[in-house]
């Protein structure tokens, strides 16, 4: 059975072994792959890499309605969607809800879709409407619910027809409507596992008109929601293959990676292939001056990808609020993204369709727990204060300032020391102004100016008049942080802040993010495990280690034909990747920190500095100090997506209740 399939530009490979390593908000997902000597390959060749936890040699098409409407077989027969709104699905992800009015999805007809033959076709589906709706047609193949009853379901073939014994099923939970057609052309309709009725039809589905799911003309729109679409062609799966779709905790993606061909090393018996994901692109592309005024965040990332890459934005979930006075996005467009990311508490990440997501920064909380010893090995376990920041510095717009410095001539001295890097200068004797080019030189990085002849003795009888630009400067730092662990500094360029408010808000999100050290934890899987996706928290259990909490996945690595599954939970491990991240950081950092007249910021003037937690004292000039206390708000993320009020919070599982929530305060 093949629960993989590698599609190289569109069309099916053979491999000898592979290794996916899913990276989540490192953008940059990698695969490796071990190809038979025979197979062609090339530089920037488009790779496809499809998993499941069914078979995957029949699947024609599957649709997860991940806010978005893409076929995820390889494929390709992505949907049209029509007033779709995005809903939740029963395993931590999305769905999509149908108004039962004008919401639909058209798929294009294709060969690879044809049902003439054999097929299989699963749909999880739930309503509370009594109207009738079509979940599935393409004439004259129908599938309708509340069509003789409300809450039934009914199959249409022309004059076949299969209609469910009982009704009900529009209590509002996710139903599993299953339609096939075997060899003997026997019609097979069943609900959540269980037959409700066959028919003899040899009726003809080789039309070539499109598929629609939520509507048929005759039944109408369908209104409800709908969180997964399986089409299998050829044959049907079996009993325990349905079963397995029924109880099994259904991926939240099928399409596990998709990029190009990044290295080929050409070896005697075999090809050794990477590739990189599409997400690379972003760390590549390069933003030069592009200037917003009074847009969001969401805007801007939207504008941004929208115009620099292939990628389909989405931005599913609550909008920030925040209305940027101006930004202008300058540089590498991984590092724009991720400080706009920052500033709203926000995370992006891609897919193997070429989405693009930019969604708030939340916590997935799931039923999932791996216990060591009972269905998982949990072997590694330690701490990584990489990433830790407790103690932020953030150089912002450079302001331009005008001053006038005066200085007494001694009829001998030629230099004189400016306090700022001049940008522009009036340089008088006596009153008398000097030409820059015949009498006077000025070394702006050196903030040195020298006369070509002595000025004559005198008292303040030199007067330099000139501009000069200094950087907003804010410094940060979480002191329960450094108490705990020491201090930890890091310094950005942020030329886009341009005023207090958004400096204060993007080191308050920084801080709140970077300032902890948290466990890391390896977990190993016997077996491919494709229901855990990044973000997921999952309780983890080993009673031998004294490990029994909830913990994040940051990255999972997929090996075939081992079919074994790594996750890595809590802090990232500091590979290879994170330090070409960092030296790329830093390349970017350097590039900020040069002015518009090239010139590099080497003196800082601090125009506030604050503890985020703490009585502040805050320098806004060098003429006076004001002290104020920052009140801040926290935003609490309850692992349950419970409210926060009266009642009990926390992580909850098969009925316990942890307690535990996250912050950003």
């Amino acid at each position: 059975m093949a629960r993989v399939k590698l599609f190289m530009n569109g069309v099916v490979k053979n491999i000898l072994n592979a290794s996916l390593t899913k990276q989540g908000e490192r953008a940059i997902d990698q695969l490796k792959i071990m190809l038979p000597q025979n197979v062609s390959v090339e530089m920037n060749d488009r790779i496809l890499w499809i998993q499941d936890f069914m078979d995957l040699g029949n699947l024609s098409a599957i649709y997860n309605f991940q806010a978005s409407v893409k076929d995820e077989s390889g494929n390709l027969n992505h949907g049209t969607a029509t007033d779709i709104v995005v809903g939740t699905d029963d395993w931590n992800g999305y769905s999509a809800i149908f108004n039962g009015t004008t919401t639909k999805v058209t798929i294009p007809d294709d060969n690879s879709i044809d049902l003439s033959g054999e097929f299989h076709i699963y749909i999880w589906a739930k309503w509370t409407a009594t109207a009738s709706g079509s979940l599935f047609s393409r004439s004259p193949l129908k599938i309708n619910v509340n069509a003789t009853t409300a809450g039934d379901v009914k199959v249409i073939l022309n004059t076949d027809t299969i209609t469910s014994s009982t009704a009900g099923y529009n209590d509002g939970n996710f139903h599993l409507v299953e339609i096939k057609r075997n060899a003997s052309n026997l019609v097979t309709l069943s609900i959540d596992n269980i037959s409700k009725g066959t028919v003899t039809s040899t009726v003809d589905l080789s039309a070539s008109t499109s598929y629609e799911v939520g509507h048929e003309s005759t039944a109408g729109y369908f209104n409800g929601e709908i969180s997964r679409l399986r089409i299998y062609k050829g044959d049907t799966l079996s009993s325990d293959d349905s079963t397995k779709i029924f109880t099994q905790r259904n991926p939240r993606s099928t399409l596990k990676f998709g990029g190009y061909v990044t290295k080929i090393e050409d070896i005697l018996s075999q090809k050794d292939v990477i590739a990189h994901s599409f997400g690379k692109i972003l760390g590549e592309l390069e933003v030069r001056a592009t200037v917003y005024d009074d847009k969001s965040p969401e805007y801007i990332v939207e504008d941004l990808i929208t115009n620099n890459t292939s990628f389909t934005f989405t931005g599913a979930g609550v909008a920030s609020g925040l209305t940027m006075t101006r930004y202008t996005a300058d540089g590498k467009l991984i590092d724009i993204l991720r400080d706009l990311a920052t500033l709203v508490s926000h995370t992006f990440y891609t897919t193997g369709s070429e989405e693009f997501f930019f969604v708030p920064k939340s916590f997935v909380e799931t039923t999932l727990q791996f216990t060591h010893g009972v269905n998982v090995e949990v072997n590694a376990s330690g701490f990584d204060d990489t990433e830790i920041v407790n103690d932020l510095t953030v150089l912002g717009e450079n302001k331009r300032y005008d001053t006038e410095q005066l200085f007494n001539g001694t009829g001998s001295q030629t230099e004189f020391v400016l306090t700022f890097n001049a940008t522009s200068t009036k340089v008088s004797i006596g009153g008398t102004e000097k030409d820059p080019e015949e009498d006077y030189e000025i070394d702006s990085l050196g903030r040195l100016l020298t006369f070509t002849t002595a000025p004559a003795s005198g008292s303040n009888n030199i007067k330099v008049e000139y501009e000069y630009e200094l950087p907003l400067y804010f410094r940060g730092t979480r002191q329960s942080s450094i108490t705990a662990y020491g201090t930890h500094a890091k310094r950005l360029n942020m030329p886009w802040i341009n005023n207090r408010a958004d400096g204060v808000r993007f080191i308050q999100s920084y801080l709140n993010r970077y300032k902890d050290i948290t466990e890391k934890i390896m977990i190993n899987f016997g077996y491919h495990f494709n229901g855990v996706e990044e973000n997921d928290v999952v309780q983890v259990i080993n009673t031998v280690k004294e490990i029994n909490g909830d913990f994040m996945v940051k990255t999972i690595k997929w090996k075939y034909p081992e079919h074994s599954t790594v996750i890595e939970v809590g802090e990232y491990y500091f590979g290879y990747f994170e330090s070409d991240k960092q030296i790329v950081q830093k390349l970017h950092d350097l590039e900020g920190a040069i002015t518009a007249n090239k010139i590099i910021r080497l003196y800082e003037s601090p125009e506030e500095v604050f503890v985020l937690n703490d009585i502040v004292i805050q320098i806004v000039s060098e003429n006076f100090t004001e002290s104020l206390s920052i009140t801040q708000t926290p935003n609490i993320y309850d692992m349950a997506r419970a409210t926060w009020g009266s009642s009990s919070y926390g992580s909850k599982r098969a009925g316990v209740n942890t307690g535990s929530v996250y912050t950003s305060g």
